[in-house]
């Protein structure tokens, strides 16, 4: 009998990481489903990018730039990486973000499990929601949009320097790589910074000798401060920038910012979400002060307060374009670490409480991502269908970028409709992106002329929408990652 129900319990706590893995699974599809192969808005920015690097005239100031407000370092560098390899095939940076956000799912479970400190089904069901809320469908437009790889990997590394950051406080060679991630983080995207006031937090707040928590504080304060300081040398305020100083258009924006995984449109909705969980979370610290395990979850409170700063300072600074741009689906990766911070605190904060309403915060989480996944799988997939959609018609527009007109490749491909006629020829000649051999609808007989996929890259003899290109092509082989030739869609 005993033998029986183990073997059940095995089976069940076996289905139930499944059904914690399905939503990678999930996502992965809808990439399958969604994605297009067709350079899009900022995207364009990489193609001069990419043509100093075969040119091997690459420099660091180049990839140091800023970008808006951020500087994108490391996410340059492996565009770049997955642009070499792939053709430009930017499903392969979509692919990439899958991985990035798959893999933070992963480190937040391992972080989940050491708190719980068992491991039966119960304990793996509790985290089902985290998953469902990280992998969701929300995040629709940042998914497929392979420029938003930046994203995910600031989202990874702050997750990651958090976790590490945890584990120095028992052996100190962590905090070296904790540092590193965070670095990483903040060269990937400007909220990557405030990994640096979020770590102090958590490093104040860890359990363990006062001395050895100074002396860690110390040391990520310090390298805290030369990262910072490196990034904003030179730094200048992009001309683009929505700020704003109104108090009250950066609490909408900010309440926004942080209510926005469990909604699409209705930035008062979204606002008052963001007011719901802040009294879940203000219910949830009475009950941790009191069980006093507030130190024992530095690492989820770490995490809350990442958000929240992220949303102040992205408030301040993209206010002035209205709180609906807060639910920006890119903004979204960002937004669900609160909310799983506040989530896992809760739940260690209803097991040492014995007070009435011990498990409020957990079920009202609970019904808030149930709502979270009703909006997002619905809505998620239309507009899924609806990027889709446009880019495919994005993708006859480059091919026929010397024919087009000015305004359907400022609507569909970059708002400068001259950037974009001055470097498809490179992409032409080159065979990159959507003039790749797979999304090639010629005849066999009119490419008889095109020499093979080896070689040095070659530039077109002038920019121009006339421009006569010789075709030859990289230095190595070449794979895509696409599962259909975009090219051949009918619309």
């Amino acid at each position: 009998m005993l033998t029986s129900f183990a073997a059940s319990e095995r089976g069940l706590t076996a289905f139930a990481l499944v059904s914690v893995a399905a939503p990678s699974a999930a996502l992965a599809l809808f990439i399958g489903k969604f994605g297009v192969n067709v350079i899009f808005s900022d995207e364009w920015e990489m193609v001069p990018l990419y043509q100093s690097m075969v040119r091997s005239k690459l420099s660091l100031a180049e990839l140091f730039a800023q970008h808006n407000e951020h500087r994108i370092f490391f996410p340059r560098l492996l565009m770049l990486l997955l642009e070499r390899l792939s053709s430009f095939n930017v499903i392969a940076e979509m692919y990439f973000s899958w991985l990035l956000v798959t893999a933070t799912v992963g480190l937040v479970f391992l972080i989940y499990l050491r708190d719980s400190g068992v491991w039966n089904l119960k304990v793996i069901t509790y985290f089902w929601p985290i998953s469902l809320l990280m992998l969701s469908f929300r995040q629709e437009e940042a998914v497929l949009w392979g420029f938003e790889c930046q994203i995910y990997l600031t989202v990874f590394c702050v997750v990651a320097s958090v976790f590490l950051l945890d584990g120095a406080a028992r052996r100190t060679r962590f905090l070296p790589v904790s540092i590193i991630a965070g670095v990483i983080a903040s060269y990937s995207f400007l909220l990557g910074l405030v990994v640096w006031p979020a770590g102090a937090l958590q490093t104040a707040l860890s359990t363990g000798d006062f001395g050895s928590r100074v002396r860690r504080l110390f040391v990520w304060v310090i390298s805290g401060g030369l990262v910072s300081g490196a990034y904003l040398n030179g730094f200048s305020v992009p001309t683009n920038a929505g700020i704003s100083h109104s108090p009250l258009r950066i609490a909408e924006y900010g309440l926004a910012f942080i209510g926005a995984p469990f909604t699409f449109e209705l930035a008062y909705f979204s606002a008052a979400i963001a007011c719901v969980l802040i009294i879940i979370a203000s219910i949830a610290f009475i009950q941790g002060f009191k069980g006093g395990v507030i130190r024992a979850n530095s690492v989820w409170i770490s995490l809350m307060f990442f958000v929240c700063l992220s949303a102040v300072v992205t408030a301040i600074g993209r206010s002035g374009l209205g709180a609906a741009e807060a639910l920006n689906s890119r903004y979204t990766p960002i937004s669900c670490l609160g909310v799983v911070g506040l989530y896992s605190f809760a739940i260690s904060a209803s097991k040492h409480y014995n007070g009435m309403g011990r498990r409020f915060s957990v079920n009202a989480l609970l019904t808030l991502f149930l709502l979270a996944l009703i909006v997002s799988t619905g809505a998620g997939w239309h507009i899924g269908q609806r990027t889709s959609a446009e880019r495919q018609i994005a993708v006859h527009v480059l091919q026929d970028y010397d024919r087009e007109a000015g305004a359907p490749i400022v609507k569909y491909l970059y708002p400068n409709a001259s950037f974009v006629r001055e470097w498809a020829p490179f992409l032409e000649a080159n065979r990159l992106s959507v003039f790749s051999r797979s999304n090639d609808t010629t005849a066999p007989e009119q490419n008889a002329t095109t020499k093979p996929m080896f070689g040095k890259i070659n530039e077109p003899m002038r920019m121009g929408p006339n421009t006569n290109v010789s075709m030859s092509s990289v230095t190595m082989p070449t794979f895509v990652l696409n599962s259909r030739a975009y090219g051949q869609d009918k619309l």
